[in-house]
Order: C-alpha cells, then structure tokens, then sequence
C-alpha cells in the first residue's frame, strides 16, 4: 500500500517553501467535490481533491478564498445493492497564499435527491470522518454534494 500524494508531480521542481497558515478551531466551511471523481477504481486509503465552496474568514480576514483545493482520504468505500457509501477526511487546505494542516468535524451533509439513496439510511460515522450515501451505481462524486465542516 502506497500514500505518496499523486497530486504533486515527482519532477516538480522545488520552488519557495509555502507558508503554513493556522486555523483557529470553531470555524465554519464548506466543501464540495471536484466533478466526475470517479469511484470505480478507488480504494480506502486513496486521496480525494474537494474545493472550498466558500472563503474560509477568521475575524474578517479570509484565511483561504473560495475554490481553494482540500486535500484528504477515503476511510470507507462500501457499495452495497442498495447504497454506496463513501467515507473521507480532510488533511490539507492548499492555495497560493499558504497551506494548512486541518482536522474539522463534518455536521451537515446535502446529497441531490438524484443521487441519495432511495432507503432510509443512517450511516454510523467516527469523528472527523464524513459519510456520503448515494445510490447504488453512483460511480462518480457529483459537485452538487455540498459537506459543511467545522474546525
């Protein structure tokens, strides 16, 4: 099992050391997808790319803006005849200004009624873990599923 980050290119060339930025706890953010990440061939363990869907602000200076890659990694990949579930938590928050090492909890989750499973479906979840049910057959995360997150 490898966790190299197939995000960044071995051959890139070393540039400026990128500036860590701390978040403070008790911040709000929410993330979506990127579109057509593709389910088929990942595994637990595999690295999934989201985008900030809002500025992350602290005090009225935005830390992150919007569309700001989130980087993090599958805890569960389920598919059932009825559900797919994936599980995934975030790491990183990356962007030209900086990076950030995070560990937000996910409170709210909101699935298009096209994708969410047609049974009632409580998934059990750990902390800092979010659980996406879908339909069985739902091959690719949509950007339509929107996770809100807190520091």
């Amino acid at each position: 099992m490898k966790f190299d980050n197939p995000f960044t290119h071995p051959s890139t060339p070393a540039s400026a050391p990128v500036r860590e930025i701390i978040i403070p706890a008790g911040l709000n953010f929410q993330v979506r997808p990127e579109e057509g990440f593709d389910l088929r061939d990942r595994a637990v363990g595999d690295p999934i790319r989201l985008k900030l869907d809002n500025d992350l602000q602290n005090n009225g200076s935005v830390l992150f803006a919007k569309g700001a890659t989130v980087l993090g990694r599958i805890t569960t990949l389920t598919r059932t005849s009825k559900v797919t579930l994936l599980g995934f938590r975030l790491e990183t928050i990356i962007s030209a200004n900086g990076k950030a090492s995070i560990h937000p909890a996910p409170w709210d989750i909101r699935i298009p009624k096209a994708l969410a499973p047609r049974t009632a479906f409580k998934p059990w979840r750990t902390d800092y873990e979010a659980l996406v049910p879908m339909r069985s057959g739902v091959n690719s995360l949509s950007s339509a599923i929107l996770i809100f997150w807190r520091t």
